[in-house]
């Protein structure tokens, strides 16, 4: 899978473990990226990260601004990765 990839809207909501509908909930109160795709593999992590955060308790809106800081890291942190 490369960085590069874009995934649709229904893979990425998939991929981030979030129930059918969220992520255009999301979406629709600026808590998740908008637009027609569901995003680069960078996005879906993004997401990832948020659902887990708001699983956790964090509001929506406190989610993404934790995913939205860590998205530079990415690439480091897939490049940093240890085999299971």
């Amino acid at each position: 899978m490369s960085q590069a990839e874009t995934f649709s809207v229904t893979a990425a909501a998939a991929l981030a473990g979030l129930p059918r509908g969220t992520l255009a909930a999301w979406r629709h109160r600026g808590h998740a990226p908008a637009g027609g795709e569901g995003g680069a593999l960078a996005d879906v992590l993004g997401l990832a990260l948020a659902a887990e955060l708001a699983r956790a308790g964090l509001r929506p809106a406190a989610a993404r601004a934790v995913a939205r800081a860590a998205r530079g890291a990415w690439g480091r942190v897939l490049a940093a990765r240890q085999p299971l």
